[in-house]
This record gives structure tokens, C-alpha cells and sequence, in this order.
């Protein structure tokens, strides 16, 4: 369950635009504290979604989520 909003940023990987976020709350099961990070990209038909949430380590974690993300490639269509 997300408690606060941290930052929504606008991002570009691989020539898609969208949204960036980072939310902090707690698991539904043992209300553990975590924290979320979320990246939307969308193009015209098509959407992508990627989550990584954490129970510790939370700045080593956002940068690996972020490191991640950002190696996101469309494969190429003939």
C-alpha cells in the first residue's frame, strides 16, 4: 500500500517518453516499510511498465532499479 508519493519525473529511454516514480509505503502482509519505483513509457499503441520495490537498502536498490531500466531496448520490427 503506498503511503506518500516521493517524485514523479519525466524520462526518455529509447525515444519513448513517460513518467519516472518513486513512492514509498508498506507491504499488504507484514506492513514491512518499502519503497516502490515505477517507470512508464508509452508510444502510440503501446505501453511499458517497470517496478522494482524494496524492503531495505533503498538508495542501493533505486540506483540498480534505475541503472536497469535505462538499458530498456525496443527490439527492432521489419
Amino acid at each position: 500500500m503506498i503511503d506518500s508519493l516521493l517524485s514523479t519525473t519525466p524520462i526518455t529511454i529509447d525515444d519513448l517518453e513517460g513518467f519516472e516514480i518513486v513512492a514509498r509505503g508498506k507491504t499488504k502482509k507484514e506492513q514491512a516499510n518499502t519503497e516502490v519505483y515505477q517507470v512508464m513509457l508509452f508510444s502510440d499503441k503501446l505501453y511499458y511498465i517497470f517496478l522494482g520495490s524494496s524492503e531495505g537498502e533503498y538508495e542501493k536498490n533505486l540506483a540498480a532499479f534505475k541503472t536497469i531500466v535505462k538499458t530498456f531496448k525496443r527490439k527492432k520490427t521489419q
